[in-house]
C-alpha cells in the first residue's frame, strides 16, 4: 500500500495538449524518471503500477503540488480517462511492466522460456550500474543510491522485496520483481561482490 504523499498528474502529448489525469506518488515519480515511462498510483489497490496507455516519457515537470508529464505515443494519444473505466485516477489493470509480463499475465502455465536477447538483460543492467558507480552522472537514480550509501541501498532492496511479496496480479509481480532485481544488482555492486559472483554461486547449486 502507498505510504507517501499523493499528487495529481496531468498527461500531455508532444504538442502540450492534455489528454488524461492521474494520481502519482514520490515512488511512482521516481520510477517514471528511472524507466522513462509513466508509473501511477492505482486508486483501488494503492499500488504503484505502469500507466496502461504506455508511451515514452519525454518530460516530467514538477509544479506547485502537481506534476505534468509529456508522453510520446507511437499511435494517437489515448482517450482521456482510458486508464480506468469511469475515472481518471489509474488503471483497472496495468499494462505490461516488462518484456515477458504478457506471458505472466496469461497464468503460470503459459510462462514462456527466456529468449536469447532476454538472457543478457541482467548483464547489461549490471554493466550500466557499475559504470554509474564510477561516473556518478547527475540526475541518475543509481547515482542517488550510491551517494546515499550501502545502508540506504540495503533498506531500498528490503522495501522492494516486501513490495514483491505483497504483489498479487501477474503484472504487479513482474514489475516488482524487476525493481528487486535492479536494487539487488546495485546492492551487489555497492558491496563489492558483483552480479557475476552471485550468479556463480547460483550456478553451483544446479
Amino acid at each position: 500500500m502507498v505510504s507517501d504523499a499523493i499528487y495529481p498528474g496531468v498527461l500531455c502529448d508532444r504538442e502540450g495538449r492534455p489528454y488524461d489525469a492521474v494520481l502519482v506518488t514520490e515512488k511512482s515519480v521516481r520510477k517514471s524518471r528511472e524507466h522513462r515511462r509513466l508509473w501511477i498510483l492505482h486508486r483501488e489497490t494503492g499500488r504503484v503500477l505502469p500507466y496502461p496507455g504506455g508511451g515514452e516519457l519525454l518530460e516530467l515537470a514538477e509544479h506547485d503540488g502537481w506534476y505534468r508529464f509529456t508522453v510520446e505515443h507511437s499511435d494517437a494519444a489515448p482517450e482521456a480517462g482510458a486508464g480506468e473505466p469511469g475515472t481518471t485516477a489509474g488503471p483497472a489493470t496495468a499494462g505490461p511492466a516488462t518484456a515477458g509480463a504478457g506471458a505472466a499475465a496469461a497464468g503460470a502455465d503459459a510462462v514462456a522460456p527466456l529468449r536469447p536477447d532476454e538472457l543478457g538483460v541482467l548483464q547489461r543492467v549490471a554493466a550500466v550500474i557499475a559504470e554509474r558507480k564510477t561516473t556518478l552522472p547527475e540526475g541518475s537514480y543509481t547515482t542517488y543510491l550510491f551517494t546515499e550509501g550501502l545502508e540506504k541501498i540495503r533498506k531500498k532492496t528490503g522495501e522492494e522485496a516486501i513490495e514483491l511479496i505483497l504483489a498479487e496480479r501477474p503484472e504487479e509481480i513482474a514489475a516488482e520483481a524487476a525493481d528487486l532485481l535492479y536494487h539487488l544488482t546495485v546492492l551487489l555492486e555497492a558491496s563489492g561482490v558483483g552480479l557475476s559472483a552471485a550468479l556463480e554461486a547460483l550456478g553451483s547449486r544446479e
